[in-house]
C-alpha cells in the first residue's frame, strides 16, 4: 500500500471574459498555494498510526498526504482581420490563478515520544513534506505554462476560439496529473524518499 498520493486534480474552472478596450492590466500568473494540518497524537508508531486513520480527512482515503491543484483561466478575445484581410477572433490578455493545497499530518506532542519515535516521525514527516511540495512546484510550473500557451490563440469566429483556447488549456491540466503519475512511479508515492510509515 502507499502511503502517499497526489490528488486527483478538480476539473478546471473555465472563466472567459469578453471585455471591451481598454482593459486593467492583471497579472498573467497567480500563484495560491496553501498547506492544511490534521492533528494526529501517540507516543508510538502504532498509537500515531491509528490517529491518521482517525483524523486525516476523508478525501484522501487511505493515505497520509496529499497535494492537489486547480488551474482557473481567464482570457480576453476580440475579432479581426489578419494580415491578408481574413477575418476571424484573437485571444489575448489571458491569466491563470493556480491554486495549490498541500494536506499533512500534524503531530504537536512527538517530543514526548521516545527518542527513537520521535527521530523516526520527524524524518519520515520531512520526506512526506518534501515529496508533496515537490508535487507542488510541478503544478506551479505546468500552470504557469497556460497564458503564454493561451494568448494568441486565432480562430474563424469567436465561439470557435474560445473552444481552442479551452482546449489548450485542458491540456495541462492532464499534463499537471500525467507529470505527477510519473513522479509518483518513479517514488513509489514516495515511499523510495523515505515516506513510508508502518502500518500503511
Amino acid at each position: 500500500m502507499h502511503a502517499i498520493r497526489t490528488g486527483t486534480p478538480v476539473a478546471a474552472m473555465l472563466l472567459v471574459l469578453a471585455l471591451p478596450l481598454p482593459i486593467l492590466a492583471r497579472e498573467a500568473i497567480t500563484v495560491n498555494q496553501e498547506t492544511v494540518y490534521y492533528g494526529v497524537t501517540g507516543l508510538t508508531t502504532d498509537e500515531i498510526a491509528r490517529s491518521i486513520r482517525e483524523n486525516r480527512p476523508e478525501s484522501m482515503d487511505d493515505f497520509i498526504g496529499e497535494a492537489t491543484y486547480y488551474f482557473t483561466w481567464t482570457y480576453n478575445y476580440r475579432p479581426g482581420r489578419d494580415g491578408s484581410g481574413f477575418a476571424g477572433c484573437r485571444v489575448f490578455g489571458a491569466a491563470v490563478v493556480i491554486d495549490v493545497t498541500v494536506n499533512l499530518p500534524r503531530h504537536d506532542d512527538i517530543g514526548e515520544a521516545p527518542k527513537d519515535v520521535r527521530e523516526f516521525w520527524e524524518n519520515f514527516i520531512a520526506a512526506l513534506e518534501r515529496h508533496e511540495l515537490n508535487h507542488a512546484g510541478d503544478f506551479i510550473e505546468t500552470g504557469s505554462l497556460i497564458p503564454a500557451a493561451i494568448d494568441g490563440v486565432t480562430a474563424a469566429n469567436c465561439v470557435a476560439v474560445q473552444a481552442v483556447a479551452n482546449k489548450k488549456g485542458m491540456q495541462y491540466v492532464d499534463l499537471a496529473q500525467q507529470q505527477a503519475d510519473e513522479y509518483d512511479a518513479e517514488t513509489n508515492h514516495g515511499i523510495e524518499e523515505g515516506a513510508l510509515f508502518p502500518g500503511f
